[in-house]
């Protein structure tokens, strides 16, 4: 047990440096979405005034959320108060702005050691609870939350919490352990209000646990009875809390702020998109849980009542919000409101761990490559900050939310990707030090990785981990061979596509006008035809920059394309012959489209760019190809070159694009050989 303390401790500590470390940039943006902006001006009315009103934010004066997650943020703001009267008013903003989404950050390490908790009460082994508790906290869509404001994060603890209070209710039958499971579910209604419609799991629970502990029907009533009346009087502080807090906002206890919002998305419609679209699918986000249902029914085989709430609670709430006007929850990472199912799925994942030595080559290959591919998601997700691709196409697409959904080339991961492509990252690393100094920052890294190293280190000494094994193969098998050249032919693959398409990129110059002189300044590499940089250019002082790419761009298709520009400043595109645009008079930020008949084929292209602002440059270059075989994407390295290029250029970019098709003609081939490997060891049992 005292080792099981020491993991869970090593835990929180490792998230919650980690969590910190990928704090983003409230620099230049202190809030990612309006609803986390609400949600804290909520906690700074409630510590200065004693108030839920403040003043009017995006046309409201009160914001409709659960109150539990500004609530929570307090404890930060006045850690954070005392230490921002100190500074100046930007470094009090932003310190106190850093400090208020540290809070998410605690939150989700005291999530990760719950989870542990609760692993190691299931009876796994402490090997399996950390690696469960490990790959919840690095491949699922909890650690980008982790670096947000909104309340998912501490649902999913409450929710949690209260499951487990209530999985020990139902194994001991004590009254303890569903008060427990009742306040904390009171704590998640205080968080988010549609938890509320988990109460029949609740109640079924309690008669599931009665009928089974007593033998007469009439005793297991009454034992019934008073269970659901311990329930409810512990429930009732939420209660009344809720109704109190609309009071105070809405003028009406029974009054929230979502009654004029309906339920009026097809039911299909809304499953397909919190599951699978590009957007926001669940499966998407956190590519692990596609492992679930195949290992879901040895988990409900071994805890039948604790896999009836999971199923039932996955159901409510993935009715609730397939049907709810707004279930891509506005502009977030993923099916945001089904973050708080996330942790309780993954318990099931336990059996997979367990028994991961018992499973066959292909399944191991294919569990490690979804939990890869989930922490790889995550990394775009934390790098980029997780609105603004939306903020930069959101006009550019008509405000058709829809496209950014739907449309894998719009969606947030392959924008987020772009961005990070770009140097665009969101990391407090990038203005801190210019807003605190080089020292402060410079002491708060040390110690967050030290922290880090240090919970690192225990986690190992501390994991239990088994002694590897013999691999199953001998080193001069053929088999072992076969697996050893299809790997190296990958590693080849990967190598060769990345070093053709790092060498692809397309020359900016920058030239700086002084008078009638003209000189060239310096000469950047870009992969996109794209800025958006709020920073003044080194030796600017009087004088004018303008900007040149030159290059060449391959038409992939003949017909016509869709040529999208949103920009600010004067700007002129030409391709081949043809003058795509030309904007010599708006200098405010504005849209252009122009659409253009092209044969397949290579033109060469020239873009030029004049800022109005030194300290602002803006210009954003996206396409169609004709039959919409891209839609509105990025023009890319792959598609521009700095010289003409030739064939074996354009086959090494093909490659570049079909590289993961190699993979996975690979893994079909290694399955093959394994089969076949077995085959022919049962054959030669047989003969003896």
């Amino acid at each position: 047990m005292s080792d099981d303390r020491a993991v869970g401790r090593y835990l929180f500590c490792f998230f919650l440096a980690l969590y910190l470390l990928a704090a983003g940039d409230h620099a230049t943006e202190p809030f990612y979405s309006s609803d986390e902006t609400l949600m804290a001006q909520t906690t700074v009315a409630l510590v200065e005034h004693a108030s839920l009103h403040f003043p009017q934010s995006y046309g409201v004066t009160t914001a409709k959320f659960g109150i539990l997650q500004s609530v929570a943020a307090i404890p930060f703001y006045l850690a954070a108060r005392p230490l921002a009267a100190r500074l100046s008013h930007e470094q009090a903003n932003l310190l106190v702005v850093s400090f208020l989404y540290a809070t998410n950050a605690l939150i989700a390490a005291l999530l990760i050691a719950l989870f542990y908790r609760f692993s190691r009460y299931l009876r796994y082994p402490r090997p399996t609870a950390l690696v469960g508790a490990l790959t919840l906290g690095l491949t699922t869509v909890l650690f980008p939350y982790a670096k947000m404001f909104f309340s998912e994060p501490l649902v999913a603890l409450m929710l949690l919490g209260s499951v487990f209070a209530l999985t020990r209710y139902g194994r001991g039958g004590r009254r303890r352990d569903l008060a427990v499971a009742s306040l904390l579910w009171g704590l998640a209604i205080l968080a988010r209000s549609e938890n509320l419609t988990l109460l029949p799991v609740y109640l079924l629970v309690i008669l599931t646990v009665s009928f089974r502990r007593e033998a007469l029907r009439a005793r297991a009533w009454r034992r019934a009875v008073r269970d659901m009346l311990v329930f409810g009087l512990t429930l009732a502080p939420a209660a009344l809390t809720v109704l109190a807090v609309n009071a105070a906002r809405f003028g009406s206890p029974w009054r929230g702020g979502y009654g004029e919002e309906a339920f009026s998305t097809p039911l299909l419609a809304g499953l397909y998109g919190l599951l699978v679209s590009p957007g926001r699918g669940l499966l998407v986000y956190s590519p692990a849980l596609l492992l679930v249902p195949f290992v879901f029914s040895r988990f409900w085989r071994r805890r039948p009542l604790l896999a009836l709430v999971i199923v039932e609670i996955v159901a409510l709430k993935l009715f609730f919000f397939s049907k709810w006007w707004s279930w891509q929850g506005g502009w977030s990472w993923g099916a945001r409101f089904l973050l708080p199912l996330v942790p309780l799925l993954w318990l099931a994942l336990g059996e997979l761990f367990l028994r991961w030595r018992r499973w066959s080559w292909g399944a191991r290959t294919v569990t490690a490559g979804l939990l890869l591919a989930g922490l790889c998601v995550q990394a775009i997700a934390v790098l980029a900050n997780p609105n603004k691709f939306g903020n930069d196409i959101w006009t550019m697409i008509g405000q058709d939310e829809n496209q950014f959904l739907f449309i894998p080339q719009l969606s947030f991961l392959s924008g987020n990707w772009r961005l990070i492509q770009s140097g665009l990252i969101d990391s407090f690393l990038v203005h801190g030090g210019e807003v605190f100094g080089r020292g402060p920052l410079t002491g708060l890294l040390a110690a967050l990785v030290g922290l880090l190293g240090v919970a690192g280190v225990g986690l190992w000494r501390r994991g239990g981990w088994p002694r590897p094994r013999g691999a199953s193969a001998a080193p001069g098998s053929w088999f072992a061979k076969a697996m050893a050249a299809l790997a190296l032919l990958n590693v080849l693959v990967f190598a060769t596509a990345h070093i053709a398409t790092e060498s692809n990129k397309i020359p900016r110059e920058r030239r700086v006008v002084s008078g009638e002189a003209e000189r060239l300044a310096d000469v950047k590499l870009d992969r996109f035809i794209r800025m958006d940089e709020n920073w003044r250019e080194p030796g600017e002082a009087g004088q004018t920059s303008f900007y040149r790419w030159r290059g060449w761009l391959v038409m992939p298709l003949s017909g016509d394309y869709q040529f999208n520009l949103k920009a600010s400043g004067y700007y002129h595109l030409r391709i081949g012959e043809q003058v795509v645009f030309d904007n010599q008079q708006e200098t405010q930020q504005h849209l252009r489209a122009a659409k253009l008949t092209f044969k397949q084929g290579v033109y060469p292209l020239e873009m030029e760019y004049h800022p109005v602002a030194p300290d602002y440059r803006l210009l954003n270059l996206y396409w169609t190809l004709p039959g919409f075989g891209v839609y509105r994407g990025m023009i890319t390295h792959q598609d521009v070159y700095a010289e003409r290029p030739t064939a074996l250029t354009r086959a090494l970019a093909a490659l570049d694009q079909f590289k993961l098709l190699i993979v996975l003609l690979s893994l079909m081939l290694a399955a093959a050989i394994k089969c076949g490997a077995r085959s022919a060891e049962c054959g030669v049992k047989k003969r003896r």
